[in-house]
This record gives C-alpha cells, sequence and structure tokens, in this order.
C-alpha cells in the first residue's frame, strides 16, 4: 500500500476553515452594509443583514441581482455612478 502524509493537506483544510469562519463573522457581524459583487456580471453574490435593514427586503430579493438595481444615481459629492466606478476599476 501507499502511505502518504496529509498532514500538510488537514492543516490546509483547517487553515481554509477558520478563515472561512473569521470572515463570515466580520461580514454578518459588522453594523456597515456589505454586498459581494461579481464584476464581471454586476451580479450580487451576497450581503449581509446591515444591507437587507437598510433596503427593507429579504436576502432573495437582493442576491442574483444586477448590482445596478440597488446603485444610487450619484455618489457623496455629486459624482455620476457609473463615472465614479470607472474612476475605481482605473486605481
Amino acid at each position: 500500500g501507499f502511505g502518504m502524509d496529509v498532514t500538510a493537506q488537514k492543516a490546509a483544510e483547517r487553515q481554509v476553515r477558520e478563515n472561512d469562519a473569521k470572515f463570515r463573522a466580520l461580514f454578518e457581524g459588522t453594523s456597515a452594509g456589505v454586498v459581494l459583487i461579481d464584476v464581471a456580471t454586476d451580479t450580487i453574490l451576497d450581503c449581509n443583514a446591515a444591507v437587507l435593514a437598510l433596503l427593507g427586503c429579504d436576502r432573495a430579493d437582493v442576491v442574483g441581482q444586477p448590482a445596478a438595481r440597488f446603485r444610487a444615481p450619484e455618489q457623496p459629492g455629486g459624482v455620476p455612478t457609473p463615472v465614479a466606478l470607472e474612476l475605481a476599476e482605473q486605481h
């Protein structure tokens, strides 16, 4: 038979689980609204409870929707949102 040392693989898997738990705690625990967007398709992948409270809707109403549906037409300072997004992509 083959004897394989899987110690490194087990450690990596444990680290992934720990990182995921930390991310989830931060994502759900913050009072700030957080939205995860697939930038290639501009689709909302997930959002936290703060976003749902702000929008007054359920997760099913947000996840899978185009992010553009929820964007303000202008950003603070009067900058049109499409311009602000284009500038952000350049940096």
